[in-house]
């Protein structure tokens, strides 16, 4: 397929890497390099796959976490002149994440109070269901990504069958999606790919359904950290 979906429009390689720490559940100062750049590699690899532009950050990244662990693996020289600690070559790297992700929370926090601003200037009081708080429920790229990458494997599992030649059309599952979603009030990835869907047909449907959250026309939500993702119109 011809058609890209420009990456940086969605998200950079701090939130990639933000995402993949948060999924392995590790300490953002005590990173496991060898395998964050592993699976960094692994999403660069599958995010061409579909045809989605990366952006010259991404590559950049990648050359950086490649330093850092080809610097880890290497055994040091000792030095007896200097007691001190070595550096740990993660040092930068942990101090940007930290940064970022200090701005990233302050920008929701933000986005937080216009939303409850403005619900009081337009909306009647109403009573607040009960339940967990939810502290992040926009689901960003990278977490579609992954539900996307799990239902392709099960896909691949499948047994072959005779495959028959397929037309499709980006802007044609664009429409299609708008209609399912105008029938329910939300829908979830898994729902919205669903089982009997080929290969290419799942590719396309993603690929359109990022092009309607780039346009602000629908967006995402993960109430629950890996939980079912579900769409909404946007409004």
């Amino acid at each position: 397929m011809s058609y890209e979906v420009k990456l940086q429009d969605f998200e950079g390689p701090l939130d990639l890497l933000l995402h993949l720490i948060q999924k392995n559940e590790v300490d953002i100062y005590d990173i496991p390099i060898a395998q964050i750049t592993d699976q960094y590699l692994d999403h660069l690899m599958r995010m061409q796959e579909l045809n989605l532009e990366l952006a010259g950050e991404f590559l950049l990244m990648a050359a950086t976490l490649i330093y850092i662990k080809s610097k880890m693996l290497l055994p040091q020289p000792p030095s007896p002149e200097e007691e001190a600690t070595p550096e740990d070559p993660r040092q930068g790297l942990v101090e940007r994440l930290v940064e970022y992700k200090k701005y990233k929370e302050a920008a929701l926090l933000l986005e937080r109070k216009e939303d409850e601003f403005r619900l009081q200037l337009t909306s009647q009081p109403q009573a607040i269901p009960e339940g967990p708080e939810v502290l992040d429920p926009e689901a960003n790229l990278f977490r579609l990504l992954s539900v996307f990458y799990d239902l392709l494997r099960k896909t691949d599992q499948e047994p072959p069958f005779l495959i028959n030649r397929e037309e499709l059309d980006i802007r044609q599952s664009m429409v299609e999606i708008l209609d399912r979603i105008a029938e329910k009030e939300s829908l979830t990835l898994r729902a919205l790919l669903g089982k009997g869907r080929s290969r290419l047909q799942m590719i396309v449907t993603f690929l359109g359904l990022l092009e309607l959250i780039r346009g602000g026309i629908l967006k995402v939500r993960q109430y629950q950290n890996f939980g079912e993702i579900r769409i909404y119109r946007s409004g």
